[in-house]
């Protein structure tokens, strides 16, 4: 099955095969990367990506017919925050 989304007007498609007619996909994304993963990685990708105004910030699409069976989002704190600045004299 192709398997694929639309982050912030940037395409990323992936084929998967579908395990028991269910296809699980992993996608991560920050201010300027996407990466999906299909089935535990057999199949990825990445995509560095500068975001185009005025854009959707996601939509997926499928070859087909697909249902989303469960959706989690997590949101993950910036690893720079509270961090001080080295400074070179």
């Amino acid at each position: 099955m192709d398997i694929g989304f639309r982050y912030f007007g940037f395409d990323l498609n992936l084929k998967g095969k579908e395990m028991n007619g269910m296809l699980k996909a992993r996608l991560f994304f920050d201010r300027i990367t996407a990466e999906a993963f299909v089935n535990d990685g057999a199949e990825s990708i990445a995509q560095t990506l500068t975001p185009v105004e005025g854009a959707r910030p996601l939509e997926f699409h499928v070859e087909g017919e697909a249902k989303i069976v469960s959706l989690e989002i997590h949101e993950l704190r910036s690893i720079w925050s509270g961090r001080h600045e080295s400074r070179v004299p």
